[in-house]
């Protein structure tokens, strides 16, 4: 296997053109620094994706249906009925992402709401394809939508909210 060469220090001034970089595919709106952290904003934005849609499951059930069972069974081990463990926690949203239009109760937040979350990318999805989809020119490469401290602050605050779920 041969091993990746260095870019010389010439090439690499010529890599970057105003807002365009140079990859080996074509010209890119964001540098690869920028790329991974759009990728891993891409990823957290998924995951807030899936846990409100089980946040609204969850809020959609009456307070009295929010209980985790566990199935009873008999000597022969067949199923005869099920018993209440306990209440079932209420999901956790990623704030990043997420904004809830209902409490816990089901009464609006606001005046008005069309559902029980409302979820926006925040531009993440657009930006993170615009970063994977180079163009044959760096005139060709769109504007980009994002600056690095945007990017940096919003990975920053969808990390802790990340790590919060862990604990």
């Amino acid at each position: 296997m041969t091993e990746k060469a260095e870019m010389p220090a010439e090439k690499m001034e010529q890599a970057v053109v105003g807002e365009a970089h140079r990859t080996r595919w074509g010209w890119v709106a964001y540098g690869y620094g920028e790329y991974i952290k759009l990728k891993r904003l891409h990823a957290i934005y998924f995951r807030a994706l899936a846990l409100a849609a089980r946040w609204e499951r969850w809020v959609r059930k009456a307070p009295h249906n929010r209980v985790l069972r566990r199935p009873l069974r008999d000597a022969a081990r067949r199923r005869i009925g099920r018993e209440v463990v306990g209440p079932l926690p209420e999901p956790r949203t990623c704030g990043t992402f997420t904004r809830r239009l209902v409490t816990a109760d089901r009464k609006p937040v606001g005046r008005w709401f069309a559902g029980w979350a409302e979820t926006s990318d925040r531009g993440v999805v657009a930006e993170y394809r615009k970063a994977r989809s180079p163009k044959p020119s760096p005139g060709d490469v769109e504007p980009r939508g994002m600056g690095g401290p945007e990017i940096d602050a919003m990975l920053a605050e969808a990390e802790a909210w990340l790590a919060s779920l862990q604990k």
